[in-house]
């Protein structure tokens, strides 16, 4: 590299910005001059960062080659608090630039961006071209801004595809139950029920616990009031009707209606007694990309514990797991 010769392993001594080229010297990789060892006993590294290969530039009558570019760093340097990996600079800048998109920023030129992440020009152009290239970004023709490409969308609806939204709420429902002590659990509406998806058990002795693909009524349970709280308009009235299960059990249309109306109000719902005797529950919903109710997530337990002093806490923390899942299946609303 610009006369750089017979560097052929890397030397633990060398200072930075510089490698050993013998057992007296070492050399400046900016400069090529040979400088006398220094501080022996600091260890270094040299990797290779591999940019993709995106052509040939001229510059100031001089060819440069975007490729392969050799940094230095000193082992066990910070970088925002954690240690780098070796060989993912490129990568991770790539990634900073990626996420600079947003929906209040879509578009960025060079200049703007090298600004915003504290990038040189010569290398942030060269990862946009190789993103552009590869159809991560795009640019209109005869403008300077770039936008994300194609290819972030195709990735973008693969993910979505393959998410689990039963799997991304197992670790928020392992946190309710661990948090409150009382059973939490991810249910959907199913042939007119709610059926229980997912189940963690809480602590307490008197935990509540039913086999997962359980079927409860809607009228009757947190989860249901708040699946049809927010469905689609058209869709609020309980399938099976207003049957009493208990003797708290809402069976008046006009009553049903104003429950759901507190509903979407609070953003949570509530079932104390409604479906057994000594049973209270608290539920939330979690939306997809879409901002569609396609589960609620709850927690109950016994009356004793589930009292109505500890209600609204429960509520605090339900509401903010279920946005936690909701988020990670893409959505971006303001009342999950």
């Amino acid at each position: 590299i610009n006369g750089v010769r017979n560097i052929q392993r890397l030397p633990a001594k060398a200072p930075p910005g510089r490698a050993s080229v013998g057992p007296d010297q070492s050399l400046d990789l900016e400069s090529g001059h040979p400088y006398p060892r220094l501080n022996p006993g600091v260890p270094f590294c040299v990797w290779m960062v591999f940019c993709p290969p995106v052509g040939h530039g001229r510059h100031n009558g001089k060819k440069e080659v975007f490729g392969g570019v050799f940094r230095i760093m000193e082992q066990g340097s910070n970088h925002r608090g954690s240690p780098p990996i070796p060989g993912t600079q490129a990568l991770s800048r790539a990634i900073n630039i990626l996420q600079a998109f947003t929906d209040e920023q879509p578009d960025w030129t060079l200049s703007a961006l090298c600004a915003e992440l504290d990038l040189r020009k010569p290398t942030a152009h060269r990862i946009l071209s190789a993103l552009a290239q590869r159809g991560f970004l795009s640019r209109m023709s005869g403008r300077a801004e770039y936008r994300l490409g194609p290819e972030v969308i195709i990735l973008g609806a693969r993910a979505l595809r393959a998410a689990d939204f039963r799997e991304m709420a197992q670790p928020e429902l392992r946190y309710l139950a661990e948090t409150t002590g009382e059973t939490a659990t991810l249910e959907s509406l199913v042939d007119g029920g709610v059926l229980i998806l997912q189940e963690e058990r809480g602590r307490g002795l008197l935990s509540a616990g039913t086999e997962i693909g359980t079927r409860w009524p809607v009228h009757a349970t947190a989860t249901g009031k708040v699946l049809m709280a927010f469905s689609e308009p058209g869709f609020s009235k309980p399938v099976d009707g207003l049957p009493a299960i208990t003797g708290h059990t809402i069976v008046s249309p006009g009553r049903w209606h104003q429950a759901l109306s507190e509903v979407r109000a609070k953003g949570y719902a509530t079932n104390i007694e409604e479906l057994e005797y000594g049973y209270s529950s608290v539920a939330a919903p979690v939306h997809d990309r879409a901002g569609h109710t396609i589960a609620s997530m709850s927690v109950g337990g016994p009356v004793q514990r589930m009292t109505k002093d500890r209600i609204p806490e429960l509520a605090t923390i339900l509401t903010a797991s279920a946005r936690r899942v909701s988020e990670r299946l893409g959505y971006r609303g303001q009342d999950a």
